[in-house]
């Protein structure tokens, strides 16, 4: 992995020319090993020349078409959709590695079609590998040299706030670790369905050095910080899975007196960009290709928003992700960075799920972060697609499509009872109205067909500010 690491690093070093003829050779790499032994991916680039093609050339892919075809996209005919699934579902299989040489992922993403990602441990350590990497240094804090010398004989302790019931890639990141890493880190998994209360006293027992989590759940620690009730002190903090507001920044630097590094992935690609200290988000180009397009699928010009965009990730080559078409939107940037990255930059709009506002019965407002409500419906099996909607502050509607064979009014039964405690073990017991319903299709945009996975129809209270309690 470090090995990997020093020559990412010395290419980087080369400046962006050099990043980009490494992308492309890459690039034709992998659409060759996935024309060789992937049927799915020959019968799809029938007719293209083998060298030279552009890539506009490529056809767009996306994860209905993946998943439908799954057994045919793997290049290892080893691998079956069905085995992978069960595999994957099953919680007692967190953090194991699939017939002991592939990370099997899980991931639902803005659509809320499940779907499962499959990479070679040896792809994996890659991805460690361009983890990490920063587009540029960030100061060294007093103490902090000390407190890392002693890690290896105490142990690194990292906390990850994250939803841990199904295979995410943010705890399998630090459950399945290189092995020196592993031996030298103690991690603490907080999923993120318990109450932020629970969160605080795990937090106060084992004193993280390092804390990793979706920006929702660590600006509500953040707030906890400040009233005193949690007393820690971690050398780094970062973020990833929601877009990181100026607000929750602020909150969590001030509780904790660290940088916060923002990341921006996604299960199919790993890492895509990362934050400088400049605050300017940096594309990983060693390790994808993203192109910002607009509604017609062609590439936007610089300061424009995209509608979408297109990623290729260029390591996994045991299920390819090439032109893979996802929802999140981000503007291209075209002025260097002044912290001296030759990565080019982006800024970035991300996922647009809504946080909840709920109302309980003691007069404060209960957040519901959209991580939290994704996780609590992976944890449960019998449906292809969901969404959430929010008609009113106190009332919550949850439509999913049946898997085939399961019986829709048993799955409707799992999730509202699922839910129902859920929500009440956050104080909303009595008060809150949830309807579950099963449809043929979950509701589409008219202009742009996306699929708004978790929504608030009423939006944010307008006397939020001092009433709010994160659960």
């Amino acid at each position: 992995m470090m090995r990997k690491a020093g020559r990412f690093q010395a290419l980087r070093r080369q400046g962006l020319e050099s990043l980009l003829a490494f992308q492309r050779t890459r690039l034709e790499d992998l659409v060759a090993h996935a024309r060789q032994h992937s049927p799915f991916y020959r019968d799809l680039y029938r007719g293209l020349p083998e060298k030279g093609f552009r890539l506009e050339d490529l056809p767009v892919t996306h994860k209905p078409l993946i998943m439908e075809h799954f057994d045919d996209v793997v290049t290892d005919r080893r691998l079956k959709k069905e085995e992978v699934r069960q595999f994957a579902e099953d919680i007692a299989n967190l953090g194991k590695p699939f017939r002991e040489e592939f990370v099997v992922t899980n991931t639902s993403g803005t659509t809320g079609l499940r779907g499962y990602v499959v990479q070679h441990l040896s792809e994996w350590e890659t991805f460690f590998a361009l983890n990490s990497l920063r587009p540029a240094p960030i100061p060294a804090r007093p103490g902090n040299r000390k407190r890392l010398l002693a890690a290896p004989f105490s142990g690194f302790r990292v906390a990850v706030v994250a939803g841990t019931g199904v295979n995410f890639i943010t705890p399998m990141a630090f459950l399945i670790m290189p092995p020196l890493l592993k031996r030298f880190s103690r991690v603490l998994l907080i999923s993120t369905l318990l109450p932020v209360d629970e969160m605080v006293e795990k937090l106060n027992a084992f004193q993280p050095d390092r804390i990793h989590g979706y920006p929702t759940m660590l600006e509500a620690l953040a707030y906890r910080q400040l009233e005193g009730s949690l007393r820690i002190r971690p050398m780094d903090i970062s973020t990833s899975s929601e877009p990181l507001t100026p607000r929750a920044r602020r909150a969590i630097e001030q509780a904790f007196d660290v940088f916060v590094e923002n990341t921006y992935g996604a299960t199919e690609t790993w890492i895509m960009a990362k934050e400088c200290p400049r605050g300017r988000m940096h594309l990983f180009v060693d390790g994808c290709i993203v192109e910002p397009v607009d509604a017609g699928g062609r590439a936007v010009r610089p300061g424009e928003r995209s509608e979408r965009i297109l990623v290729t990730n260029l390591f996994n080559f045991t299920q390819p992700a090439i032109r893979y078409e996802m929802q999140d939107s981000v503007i291209p940037l075209a002025e260097p960075c002044p912290c001296g990255s030759p990565l080019p930059t982006v800024g970035l709009i991300g996922r647009e799920d809504d946080t909840l506002y709920c109302l309980s019965a003691d007069g404060a407002y209960v957040a519901f972060p959209p991580m939290s409500m994704e996780s609590l419906m992976l944890e449960l099996k019998g449906y292809r697609m969901f969404q959430i909607r929010q008609l009113e502050r106190n009332r919550i509607r949850i439509t999913f499509v049946p898997a085939p064979g399961e019986e829709p009014g048993q799955v409707r039964q799992r999730i509202l009872d699922h839910a129902a405690g859920y929500f009440a073990s956050h104080g909303l017991g009595g008060v809150l109205v949830l309807e579950v319903e099963p449809v043929a299709e979950v509701e589409r945009v008219q202009r742009s067909q996306k699929s708004k996975q978790i929504a608030s129809l009423v939006g944010p209270p307008a006397d939020l500010e001092g009433r709010l309690v994160y659960r």
